[in-house]
C-alpha cells in the first residue's frame, strides 16, 4: 500500500538536550515501547548522571516527565510493561523494577558485577556476571551465566561461560538466548 512506501512522520515533542565539548558527556537517548506507552529515556552523563523518562501515553495522547533517581545507563522493558534496570556502582548494584514508568522502583536482590539481564517473560530472566575482575591480566577475567525464575527476586548461577567480554541477546522469534563474545564467537 502507499502508506508503507511513503510514511508520514510528525514531531510529537521536542526534548531539550545538553551538549558538552566532550561528546562522552552529552545526553544519550533510548526508547522503550510497552503497554501503549512510549518512554523516551534521556541520560546526561556530564558531572552527575541525570536521567529522565519522557512518557507518551498513546491512548490518551499525553506526555508526562518523570525524573529518575537511579544511577544506571541501561533500562529495559519486561513483557508485562514494567521497566527494569541494573543500578548503582558494580560493587553495590541492585536490580530494580518499576511498574509505573519510573515513578517508583522496587529494589530486588542481585549478584554484584551483573550485566543488564534479558527476560523471556516477566519471571524468567538471564544475565552474565563477572566473577573475577583482573587488575593486571585481562586473560584472567571469568564470567558466569545466572538465571531468575521469579522476576529478579533471586538469582542462581547456571554455570561458567567463556572468559571474554560477552553479551546476551534474546532471539524472540525462536525463544533462544544467544551469547556473543568480544572475539566474535556465538554460543
Amino acid at each position: 500500500s502507499k502508506e508503507l512506501h511513503n510514511p508520514v512522520w510528525s514531531e510529537l515533542k521536542r526534548i531539550p538536550v545538553e551538549l558538552f565539548l566532550n561528546p562522552a558527556m552529552d545526553t544519550r537517548f533510548r526508547a522503550l515501547l510497552s503497554n501503549n506507552k512510549l518512554t523516551v529515556i534521556t541520560t546526561t552523563v556530564a558531572f552527575t548522571l541525570k536521567t529522565e523518562f519522557h512518557v507518551f501515553d498513546i491512548d490518551n495522547n499525553t506526555w508526562s516527565e518523570i525524573p529518575v533517581d537511579l544511577y544506571s545507563n541501561a533500562f529495559s522493558a519486561l513483557p508485562n510493561g514494567s521497566i527494569y534496570a541494573m543500578a548503582g556502582p558494580n560493587i553495590s548494584q541492585h536490580f530494580y523494577i518499576s511498574q509505573n514508568n519510573g515513578k517508583t522502583w522496587d529494589k530486588r536482590n542481585s549478584p554484584n558485577w551483573m550485566h543488564q539481564p534479558v527476560f523471556r517473560n516477566s519471571n524468567e530472566g538471564y544475565c552474565i556476571r563477572i566473577e573475577n575482575v583482573p587488575l593486571v591480566d585481562p586473560e584472567k577475567l571469568t564470567n558466569s551465566l545466572w538465571k531468575t525464575t521469579n522476576g529478579g527476586k533471586s538469582w542462581s548461577k547456571i554455570g561458567d561461560i567463556p572468559n571474554q567480554s560477552a553479551t546476551l541477546v534474546l532471539l524472540d522469534s525462536v525463544g533462544e538466548l544467544l551469547l556473543m563474545t568480544s572475539n566474535g564467537k556465538s554460543f
